[in-house]
């Protein structure tokens, strides 16, 4: 009697093709990150660090004029755009709106050739919640993916970077 070979050659090129092919096993997940601002921000400039006040939930501006605050978002190894959004969240302790400006800068694998954009918001009043400034690749860029993202921000009196939150791909499973 004859016996067909057929099931062991199937099951024997299934386990070759799953060991020597990991991306099989790999799978992309989405990831959001929320920072407190005292962790990714610090002052623009020297002599700005004695106008920002250092809380544990804020960077506030407690001066009488505009300075500029740095926030980083990070990235992934090797240059890969994967930042889908970034969020910086404002607080104002006045009683009237202020107008916050950031520029996003993103650099590209090997921090080159980074490009700018430029957003205002309108941050409400104190006891308001988190006023929240987003870019998106879809919205933003094109559909374009941010690298190495981090924002420079003019921050008016009385207004402070609460949080930075930004929405990634990661690579998990290998």
């Amino acid at each position: 009697m004859f016996k067909s070979p057929f099931p062991v050659i199937v099951l024997s090129c299934a386990a070759v093709t799953a060991l020597a092919s990991p991306a099989l096993r790999a799978a992309v997940i989405e990831r959001q990150e929320v920072r407190l601002s005292a962790d990714v921000c610090q002052p623009s400039r020297p002599g700005a660090d004695s106008t920002f006040r250092r809380r544990p939930l804020a960077m506030e501006n407690e001066g009488s004029s505009t300075v500029f605050l740095t926030c980083a978002f990070g990235g992934v190894f090797n240059g890969v755009p994967s930042q889908k959004t970034l969020t910086v969240g404002f607080l104002n302790s006045t009683a009237t709106a202020a107008t916050a400006t950031c520029t996003l800068a993103d650099a590209h694998e090997g921090v080159l050739n980074p490009e700018f954009f430029v957003k205002s918001i309108s941050v409400a009043p104190a006891g308001s919640p988190v006023t929240l400034m987003q870019w998106s690749a879809v919205a933003d860029n094109g559909g374009v993916r941010f690298t190495y993202p981090a924002v420079n921000c003019a921050i008016p009196p009385g207004v402070g970077v609460a949080v930075t939150l930004h929405t990634f791909d990661e690579e998990i499973g290998n």
